[in-house]
């Protein structure tokens, strides 16, 4: 449901939408504190529930160009549904394509991976040459050693 971006035709000028897009994913996992929420509230005048909505639907669309590795404009108003205001769709493309590099970056950087980075492997082949019983001549044997560095532990933002 893309209604709540219809919020952003009260904003004063081009700037204050793109501030809110880029307050929206700096805030993408703590959610807009008290104080922005009644900025956005003046801002758009809005109550602070149509806030939250236009705040979910700002994050919807930035996490869905960014997980689909949506960068173009023209690919970015294909999101949208065919109703949704040409003028409006082409603005938030406009946005997106604009800041879609260091969004990409950004969520990069604090996405924890909880696999093991391989740093370096060595393996060799033994082979036994004598033993005792018939069975276990030229048993080959691979020896594998593994160098791993631990996933570093993310806490806050960045």
């Amino acid at each position: 449901n893309f209604e709540p971006l219809n919020y952003l035709f009260n904003a004063s000028d081009k700037d204050t939408i793109t501030k809110a897009f880029q307050e929206a994913f700096r805030c993408r996992f703590s959610g807009l504190s008290d104080i922005r929420k009644t900025r956005w509230c003046q801002t758009f005048v809005i109550n602070k529930k149509e806030v939250d909505a236009l705040f979910a639907v700002v994050l919807h669309v930035i996490n869905t160009a960014i997980y689909h590795s949506v960068n173009d404009a023209n690919e970015i108003m294909q999101l949208f549904p065919s109703t949704f205001n040409e003028k409006l769709k082409k603005g938030i493309a406009k946005i997106i394509v604009q800041n879609y590099e260091y969004w990409k970056s950004a969520t990069h950087k604090t996405t924890i991976s909880a696999v093991p980075k391989l740093i370096d492997f060595d393996w060799r082949l033994d082979v036994k040459r004598s033993s005792n019983t018939v069975s276990y001549m030229a048993e080959p044997t691979v020896i594998v050693s593994m160098q791993t560095q631990e996933p570093q532990q993310k806490i806050g933002l960045f």
